[in-house]
């Protein structure tokens, strides 16, 4: 358990680290949800959703949208975590090889 423990606290640590992270991942949806809730008319059905509120239907959207910007963010970490990124960033790119020009003079 001390294991599980100590690595909630690192993540939570390179979550928080980011404030785009946090500001994209937690609060936007978050502030998206309340205020779309906070909107009288759509919290009413309609038939042209099948009876669902728009609420309803934008509520997977900000749950996706969350998760997609939390991975996103924490991508190049644990590429830096993993040793790919450490050894990419020594690589030197190919030589371009420059084809001969096909004038004739």
């Amino acid at each position: 358990m001390p294991a599980l423990t100590n690595m909630i606290k690192i993540e939570a640590k390179l979550l928080l680290r980011d404030s785009a992270t946090v500001l994209f991942g937690v609060l936007f949806p978050t502030g998206l949800l309340l205020g779309l809730g906070a909107i009288p008319a759509l919290r009413e059905s309609s038939p042209e959703t099948g009876g669902l509120r728009p609420i309803d239907i934008w509520a997977p959207t900000a749950l996706v949208f969350a998760m997609v910007m939390i991975a996103v963010q924490h991508v190049p970490a644990v590429s830096r975590r993993i040793g790919s990124a450490a050894s990419c960033a020594g690589c030197r790119p190919l030589p371009r090889i420059h084809a001969p020009s096909c004038s004739r003079r």
